[in-house]
């Protein structure tokens, strides 16, 4: 898939997004039980509970008040009625993003009819296109590291495997420090975690595990509104460039397995049935000498291999005379 194609992708992601939490909101709004969020913290509700024991608090509201805690959600009563629920739009907006990107903290859940359908027809829409448009950005991504390595093979071309081992090696490493170490540095400033529980945070997250015991930017009291936002919409763009990084690392290590397999089939095509079968019966016999046996053989092959590739490029057409060992017969032509 081309950029030029992405783009568009992207652009009616970030649409569906919005679509999305405004459809969200307004269902949730509409039917969720009243209360404002608060934190799953038991002594809030303890000094809660305990400004209101003159007024002889009831079994009920004390259970109430206990399910508020889980739920997160703090039941309040102006005058014996229930105030109206108001979900911030975007804390809506937030929750479809790891919704769809199945990361799922679960610090907002649909408790409505409306939302739980809602959240059934998102899924089968938005998780599709989003991992669809993941893999295509990582796939890009690991194609730039391609390139890179291929300018660094022409320079070094009796090294591949060892070249592309390296390469791999600072893509994982440098991927690591940018999108886990250095978001983790933040979290402790901004979020007050120690730099443990941020890491931990950074991983669960990017790796679409999302527990939701630690959940970055649930409340903005401390902070301007427009900090707010804009510290949701760093933290999108910090989810979604990591994920796609962590689909171009994936990408990178799944073609480095294939390509080890290939070479290894290539080699084990190399040993004959009949040399096979009875070294083996020299390890069984001898045990580390037999074994030894097998390489021996294995690297003879392989250099009179390469011995008959480069008489073959020296000349275009040998004949039997000209052939690797000089004997008549013993040419192989080469595919080209």
């Amino acid at each position: 898939m081309r950029w030029k194609t992405l783009l568009p992708l992207f652009f009616v992601f970030i649409a569906f997004l919005f679509f999305g939490a405004w459809i969200f909101k307004t269902l949730e709004e509409t039917y969720h039980v009243p209360g404002i969020r608060i934190e799953h913290d038991l002594e809030a509700v303890i000094v809660a509970i305990a400004r209101r024991v003159n007024s002889s608090v009831s079994e009920d509201e004390v259970l109430a008040y206990i399910e508020a805690a889980r739920t997160g959600r703090f039941p309040m009563s102006q005058n014996g009625t229930t105030t109206a629920y108001h979900m911030d739009y975007f804390d809506a907006w937030f929750f479809c993003i790891t919704f769809i990107t199945t990361i799922g903290y679960g610090f907002i859940t649909p408790h409505t009819v409306g939302g739980k359908l809602f959240c059934i027809v998102y899924a089968f829409l938005g998780i599709p296109v989003t991992l669809i448009m993941l893999t295509a950005i990582g796939r890009k991504l690991g194609d730039t590291n391609r390139w890179v390595e291929k300018k660094v093979q022409k320079k070094l071309p009796n090294y591949p495997g060892r070249i592309r081992a390296v390469t791999l090696l600072i893509v994982v490493v440098t991927s690591v420090g940018i999108f886990f170490f250095v978001p983790a540095i933040i979290f402790t400033i901004v979020e007050g975690w120690n730099f443990l529980d941020s890491l931990y945070y950074c991983f669960i997250t990017l790796s679409t595990v999302g527990f939701g015991d630690f959940v970055s930017s649930v409340h903005h009291e401390s902070s301007s509104y427009f900090g707010f936002v804009l510290y949701k919409v760093i933290l999108f763009l910090w989810i979604m460039v990591g994920l796609s990084i962590v689909a171009a690392v994936f990408d990178l290590i799944q073609e480095a397995l294939r390509g080890l397999k290939t070479r290894v089939n290539r080699n084990m095509k190399d040993l004959s049935v009949d040399h096979f079968g009875h070294l083996v019966s020299r390890v069984h016999e001898e045990g580390g000498k037999g074994l030894g046996k097998i390489t021996d053989i294995t690297k003879s092959k392989m250099k009179k291999q390469r011995a008959r590739t480069s008489i073959s490029r020296k000349n275009k057409n040998p004949d039997e005379e000209t052939a690797s060992d000089g004997m008549p017969g013993s040419y192989v032509a080469q595919e080209w």
